[in-house]
């Protein structure tokens, strides 16, 4: 029997419960988990990873998590990283835009570089510098990337990777959503050649930056708005899910103690992180976004109709809600309401074994 999570006037009280019960919750055995066990390699659980190379283009506003998301992906042979694209997010374009094309060349991810919005669609620009520095990447400086940006704006590098992969390109959005809105919007027979969209953003039991509201989805609501419409299949990763992964600095120096060619990059986030007075750990919000295209079973969702406020100056601007789908329909997307925390720290840890090994 399909499991009913909204109905009626009891939607928000049941959706709290079944939260607070359970979803997006870490494992029963806690004390099981790899990054507390000392990072034990033996037995790591594998999942399910697709069977790649998945062709993908990365939106992303880096942001210390896109970091981690980035060196992730570029270490999972199942993907083909077609292009990455830089939003305005986490920091300005000024910085988010450096930050991917610095990323990409430290980490060896070989592709063009678009520069894409440097303001959302129709509102006045929020950036979050106070959780990842004034550069963005909690102050680490990467070596000068010795490349140039791509000449197409990040908008038309979707569009031809997309038409190039006939149907089978997948985007892994990580930072609000202009720059994939705007392409939907220039490009009204781009949904035909896109196999997915999975998002970082949203979440149903309070926000990250207004008591209602997620960042991504408050930065511009209006481009959530224009994708959810679109039609494309979509999977939604939010709070909900990924506060869920949050790793203590305990659980860091596990993970971080193979040294490697991403060590100064991984390790100077984490003691960026271990500065800040609000919380001195991660939560890798993007990178399991990632890990969720590499290995589906990391998170469990269900068809939902997702639906986002765009009411600037109330105090629900950005919400989000979610309703079961009508009778026959399927809904307009595939929500994340469970997290396989074992599997995901299985993930990272060989992401770390990848760069340990040169």
């Amino acid at each position: 029997m399909k499991r009913s999570l909204w109905k009626g006037a009891a939607a928000a009280l049941l959706t709290c419960a079944l939260l607070l019960s359970g979803c997006g919750g870490p494992p029963a055995k806690e004390d099981a988990l790899p990054l507390d066990a000392g990072g034990d390699r033996q037995n790591l659980p594998l999942g399910k990873p697709v069977t790649g190379p998945v062709p993908v283009v990365i939106d992303c506003d880096p942001g210390t998590d896109d970091a981690y998301a980035l060196a992730l992906a570029a270490s999972c042979e199942q993907l083909d990283i077609r292009a990455v694209c830089a939003v305005q997010g986490n920091a300005p374009l000024a910085h988010t835009g450096p930050n991917a094309l610095a990323l990409c060349a430290y980490l060896g991810i070989d592709c063009p570089v678009s520069q894409g919005a440097a303001a959302p669609l129709s509102r006045e620009a929020v950036t979050a510098e106070y959780a990842h520095g004034s550069n963005g990447l909690g102050g680490v400086k990467l070596p000068d990337p010795g490349r140039a940006f791509d000449s197409l704006p990040a908008w038309d590098r979707l569009y031809q990777e997309a038409v190039a992969a006939g149907g089978e390109l997948q985007v892994i959005a990580l930072g609000p959503l202009t720059n994939v809105a705007t392409a939907l919007q220039k490009y009204p027979d781009l949904p035909q050649y896109l196999a997915k969209i999975t998002v970082m953003g949203s979440s149903l039991s309070g926000g990250n930056i207004t008591a209602q509201a997620e960042f991504n989805v408050y930065s511009d609501p209006e481009a959530w708005q224009v994708v959810l419409a679109s039609g494309v299949p979509l999977t939604v990763v939010g709070l909900d899910v990924t506060t869920k992964t949050y790793l203590s600095q305990d659980n860091l120096a596990v993970l971080l103690e193979k040294e490697g060619r991403a060590s100064a990059l991984l390790k100077g986030i984490a003691d960026y992180a271990a500065t800040r007075s609000s919380q001195s750990g991660l939560t890798l919000n993007d990178a399991l976004a990632v890990a969720s295209v590499v290995n589906p079973p990391v998170v469990t969702t269900q068809a939902a109709d997702l639906r986002v406020q765009a009411r600037p100056g109330s105090g629900v601007d950005g919400k989000t809600t979610a309703t079961n789908p009508k009778k026959g329909e399927e809904g307009n997307c595939q929500l994340a309401l469970r997290v396989d925390n074992a599997l995901f720290q299985a993930m990272l840890l060989r992401m770390m074994d990848f760069y340990a090994a040169g």
